[in-house]
């Protein structure tokens, strides 16, 4: 199987690769390009393998979280003298091999990740995300860290779907919004891929919330909501009831500031991952969050910091997607050939909402 992978620029007189180019991510250069992996050896009588699959990845995704990751992890592959780097958090492929244990999956079925992070059933099994290395093209997981994609998806569409789909519907149960009496909701980075899911999945609820980004909001847009800028932020002082936002770093004074008293705010990530991907001073940051912290107070706001979701969320949200008949926001589909295109969609200034697949 061809691949999409960080190449080590040191290394490449060791391996067969194609199509290599440099990307510019913050300040740093990251050579990325093609290799060939086979498929790898899985002994399905092994111990070791007995909650275990190997899954052949038909498509994969990144997320925000994946460009520091990357640049990272991209240290570490120069620093150990490693020649390739596979990256990438979300994926949709199909199990070719299964360990003894293995009884709620069959051979042949299309999954996509579990990124549970809490009530984890094993304590043998780590929280959180299933794997930082999708594009790799094969991967031995635990049973526990992948769930069956929805049966309407695709597989782009399965690829685009379980990180932001647990987390959105993690935030919109612990924030309460489904039970309150008065439903007045506001998200943040509107464009972002979590934000598209929290919104997707407020409307499938009935609730209408209003979505601010940073930038003025253009005509193409996958949700017929009101938006506007933060330019405009003022006007919506102290008229929300619930905050919802996926970058809490340049969002939570303006998010503070819509709530009214006894509002809720919840967050789950932050812009500044990486120092080479920071422009900024992370000092400046310090201002801001005394201020929101005294707003928050003075209204006695909720803060709720939120880490991806549960089993029941990716469940609850599979079914909520099949039973309207909703999608996932997809903005483009890449060959393995193009991978300067897709990470260029996926990290650099995208303009269009919705996530960006590769298919193998």
């Amino acid at each position: 199987m061809k691949v999409l992978v960080a190449l080590n620029p040191d290394m490449l007189d060791e391996i067969c690769y194609e199509n290599a180019e440099y990307i510019q991510l913050g300040k740093a250069r990251v050579l990325i390009g093609n290799v060939e992996l086979s498929e790898p050896s899985f002994d399905e009588n092994d111990e070791k393998n007995k909650d275990h699959v190997l899954v052949r990845v038909d498509a994969f995704s990144c997320n925000f979280r994946d460009k520091g990751i990357l640049l990272h992890n991209y240290e570490l592959m120069m620093k150990n003298k490693r020649a390739f780097l596979p990256f990438g958090s979300e994926f949709c492929g199909e199990i070719v091999k299964k360990g003894k244990n293995v009884n709620e999956y069959s051979v042949g079925d299309i999954v996509i990740p579990d990124c549970r992070y809490e009530e984890m059933d094993s304590k043998e099994v780590a929280p959180g995300i299933t794997t930082n290395f999708a594009s790799l093209g094969w991967l031995r997981l635990n049973k526990n860290k992948i769930v069956k994609k929805p049966d309407s998806f695709g597989i782009s569409e399965g690829a685009a779907f379980g990180l932001g789909a647990e987390t959105a519907a993690s935030m919109i149960r612990k924030s309460g919004i489904l039970e309150a009496d008065v439903k007045k909701p506001i998200v943040f980075s509107a464009n972002s891929a979590t934000s598209l899911f929290i919104i997707q999945a407020l409307l499938a609820h009935g609730i209408e919330p209003i979505c601010i980004s940073s930038k003025k909001p253009d005509a193409e847009y996958p949700f017929d909501v009101k938006r506007d800028s933060t330019d405009n932020i003022e006007k919506y002082f102290g008229t929300a009831t619930h905050a919802f936002d996926p970058f809490f770093d340049i969002n939570i004074l303006n998010a503070v500031s819509t709530l009214n008293m006894g509002g809720k705010y919840i967050y789950c990530g932050m812009v500044e991952q990486h120092p080479l991907l920071s422009e900024k001073d992370l000092s400046e940051y310090t201002t801001t969050l005394r201020e929101a912290l005294k707003i928050a107070i003075v209204k006695n706001i909720s803060i709720i910091g939120n880490c991806l979701g549960t089993h029941d969320d990716i469940v609850d949200a599979g079914k909520l997607y099949e039973r309207k008949g909703m999608k996932p926001v997809v903005e483009g589909i890449y060959k393995v050939y193009e991978g300067m295109q897709f990470l260029g969609k996926s990290f650099l200034g995208k303009n269009a909402p919705g996530k960006c697949v590769m298919t193998y």
